[in-house]
């Protein structure tokens, strides 16, 4: 998984990701009758907290991509209109 590479999210979760889609595609692709009701078992029970693992990797990698862009925003002039005083702030536009 590229987002694993990226650091977007970690090896661990790249791996527990991975038997979903490797679930995934052994049902859609008609192999269901070969199931394994034990390793099925293991990804239901677990699917919480892969979920909840996801999400917070996926929340730290949004929480720094803002952090990044308001240090970028800092950096960005606030440029006045030119016809009075005033300051405008397009940072926000």
């Amino acid at each position: 998984m590229l987002s694993a590479n990226k650091g977007i999210i970690t090896e661990q979760t790249k791996n527990q990701l991975s038997k979903y889609l490797a679930f995934r595609h052994f049902f859609i692709h008609g192999y269901g009758f070969l199931l394994d009701e034990a390793k099925l078992k293991r990804l239901v029970d677990n699917v919480f907290e892969v979920f909840i693992m996801f999400k917070q990797e996926i929340n730290n990698t949004l929480s720094r991509i803002i952090q990044i862009k308001r240090g970028l925003d800092l950096l960005t002039p606030v440029k006045s209109r030119g016809y009075n005083s005033k300051k405008v702030d397009f940072r926000g536009v």
